[in-house]
């Protein structure tokens, strides 16, 4: 999917952080809606939940290239109603995912950080958000 013909998504904003714990990188991702009197619906897949991810919402560059997904990768159905989370206007999500966990991380490299994943609307599957957190470089 060609992300410049995907909008941004219109009231929902997603910010990173990433710490190095031990050998471990640990991403904090809070998706917040901006919206004063709007709902904002996320496919749960989407959102990284319980530390879990089932495709590879992350891109980490490092010095050897892009780092491999290492999680399952499931193939589903078009979303139905059911498989949305709601955030409340003014409110928001925070998760943490163990990154170490799920790819192939060169940790001795310096590398960057970005959450992106393409949210499907419940007005159908050809619309289509992208909803994209800031960059995190580490050294």
């Amino acid at each position: 999917m060609n992300d410049a013909m995907v909008d941004q998504h219109p009231f929902a904003v997603a910010l990173l952080a990433v710490d190095r714990v031990g050998t471990r990188l640990v991403a904090t991702l809070t998706i917040r809606n901006t919206s004063q009197d709007r709902p904002v619906e996320l496919v749960r897949y989407g959102v990284p939940a319980g530390g879990q991810l089932d495709a590879p919402q992350f891109l980490i560059q490092g010095r050897g290239g892009v780092a491999p997904f290492k999680g399952p990768l499931i193939k589903r159905p078009e979303p139905t109603a059911s498989d949305y989370v709601v955030i409340a206007p003014s409110r928001g999500i925070k998760s943490q995912v163990d990154l170490t966990e799920l790819f192939h991380v060169d940790l001795a490299s310096p590398m960057r950080i970005q959450y992106g994943f393409h949210h499907p609307t419940l007005s159908g599957p050809q619309a289509l958000y992208l909803l994209r957190s800031n960059a995190v470089q580490l050294a």
